[in-house]
């Protein structure tokens, strides 16, 4: 939930009052845009009156894939006397464009000196920008776009001589573009050390490969064998070259806490060393759009700063190209009970998924005196979640295609006799191992997971008045309405209506999830197995 300045508050309280909206593009000089021409204390470098549409759409979060939708800031500017086009311009020619640029949505209200305005959001100009019968249109993206770009795209080169059993140095044609991974504590592998790893490949498979060292031209002190293959001796074929012959690629394997692997794919950065992962292996978000804290603080269970043997350790062998956003979330957060949400300062935070029943704490009650409209109370029977098949322990073996070794079923008895049995939900994870975890591990992690779709899950579309504004995603809140009754939840007798104790409502056992501002109506949907609130902002003025 929001934390607002006093002054912002009382404003934001108030039955009457005018809204005031900002865009600012960061600029060297920023510019800034606003919706009306009597905000006091402004800079001077300010378009006035011309932000005639904006909308703002936060992330969406969807837990039971651990998947976010990208968020999106709209706005049409009204280009008077020209005076967007003479900025743009004038920017572009001094090899500033508009692509790439910070952009800030502040809201705040008639008579509210700027300094008291409440930043929204923030996003970056990615999407598009165009021009029609005097009006500027611009789409932006939050920092979550940044994270759709390909990780883990090996580097290959050529073997430039044979390469016997008993060899240490391995000669190749290039070494140039290979870099070493600096190895924490946590590594089962040559822990504390900076290695490379090599896949030799050959016709009916492969050796993994470490090395210690490099020249231009070679690798040293090579450790043969490893990852479940064996030594052999490799043949320089008579026509090969930098272009043909035995291909030598890099073996990308990762091991250590879950926060710390996710804000290392991230960043590039290491949390808790100075080290940093080979630059293919992460997607080079600036650490300013990463709230550090929130990864290194999460917890002891999942990650203890200064001991990186200890917390909640991820292996992954041989990984290969794929999408960044798709394989943290997949990966780590869905593994983890993780999602990472979007400030309003553009920034990525890290925080658990909590457990949202009846009796779960809460940042708000939504009562009668918040709801202007108020939809239907639905239950997704399809959507009950009570037997779960997952598969882990990756094994890729030369001569075969990789495979899950082990796969274990959990079946949520009570919900199967009260629900019936539901559709197998299957999950793969080829960051628990064989050599770090257990059945009992894949229990525990996976009893959070059930206990959110053991019942079929609620939704609920509520329209509210705009001062509940300062609801954000991941925020748990109670419904309390009279008119409104959930029969899935017990009272002091089976199958009797659970209301609260001081007045009637709804208690949602999983929180909210989408909303929206038109007309000065907050529009929420809130679901009972996603705990989170996406928000959009679509005033009229």
């Amino acid at each position: 939930m929001r934390n607002n300045s006093e002054t912002f508050d009382r404003y934001n309280r108030e039955v009457q009052r005018e809204l005031r909206l900002v865009i600012e593009i960061g600029y060297d000089l920023p510019l800034y845009i606003t919706s009306h021409n009597d905000i006091p204390g402004l800079p001077l470098n300010a378009i006035l009156g011309t932000l005639k549409k904006c909308s703002a759409t936060s992330q969406k979060l969807i837990p039971e894939q651990g998947l976010a939708q990208i968020g999106a800031i709209s706005f049409e500017v009204v280009d008077i006397g020209g005076q967007l086009s003479y900025v743009l311009r004038d920017e572009l020619e001094q090899g500033n464009g508009i692509k790439g640029r910070t952009v800030r949505l502040y809201q705040g209200f008639a008579g509210l000196d700027w300094n008291d305005f409440r930043l929204e959001q923030t996003q970056i100009a990615e999407e598009s920008i165009s021009y029609a019968e005097g009006i500027y249109r611009v789409r932006c993206r939050d920092i979550q776009r940044e994270m759709r770009r390909d990780i883990f795209v090996p580097n290959t080169t050529r073997l430039a001589a044979n390469f016997a059993k008993a060899d240490t140095t391995l000669q190749v044609f290039d070494t140039s573009n290979f870099e070493a991974n600096p190895h924490t504590a946590a590594y089962g592998d040559a822990p504390g050390q900076s290695v490379y790893y090599l896949k030799i490949k050959y016709q009916d498979g492969f050796e993994i490969v470490r090395a210690t060292g490099k020249t231009s031209s070679s690798f040293t002190n090579c450790a043969r064998g490893l990852f479940g293959t064996f030594a052999r001796d490799h043949a320089l074929p008579e026509d090969s070259d930098d272009e043909s012959g035995v291909e030598v690629e890099e073996f990308i394997y990762l091991e250590g806490p879950g926060p710390q692997l996710a804000y290392a794919l991230l960043t590039g950065k290491i949390l808790g060393t100075n080290n940093v992962l080979p630059s293919n292996w992460h997607l080079g978000i600036d650490p300013a759009f990463v709230v550090l804290d929130e990864f290194q603080n999460i917890g002891a269970d999942w990650y203890k700063p200064g001991d990186h043997s200890k917390g909640k350790i991820l292996r992954f062998d041989g990984l290969e190209k794929t999408d960044g956003k798709k394989f943290i979330e997949t990966e780590i957060n869905l593994l983890l009970g993780a999602f990472m949400p979007v400030n309003a300062a553009g920034q990525l935070g890290f925080r658990r998924m909590a457990g949202v029943l009846a009796e779960s704490g809460n940042v708000a009650t939504i009562g009668p005196d918040d709801v202007k409209s108020l939809g239907e109370l639905k239950y997704n029977l399809a959507g009950v979640r009570n037997v779960f098949s997952v598969q882990w322990s990756w094994f890729e073996q030369p001569g075969f295609d990789g495979k899950f070794l082990r796969s274990n079923n959990l079946i949520d008895a009570d919900s199967v006799a009260i629900h019936g049995e539901a559709k197998q939900h299957s999950l793969k994870f080829r960051g628990l191992h064989n050599s770090r975890h257990t059945y009992t591990t894949i229990k525990n992690t996976f009893d959070a997971l059930r206990d959110r779709f053991a019942g079929p899950p609620l939704s609920l579309r509520l329209g509210l008045l705009p001062s509940n504004n300062d609801l954000e995603v991941g925020d748990i809140v109670r419904v309390s309405l009279p008119q409104l009754r959930d029969h899935s939840i017990r009272g002091d007798r089976p199958y009797d209506f659970n209301f609260g104790r001081d007045s009637e409502g709804w208690i949602p056992r999983d929180g909210i999830t989408t909303s929206s501002i038109s007309n000065s109506v907050l529009s929420v949907t809130v679901k009972g197995e996603n705990p989170w609130i996406s928000r959009s902002f679509a005033p009229t003025f």
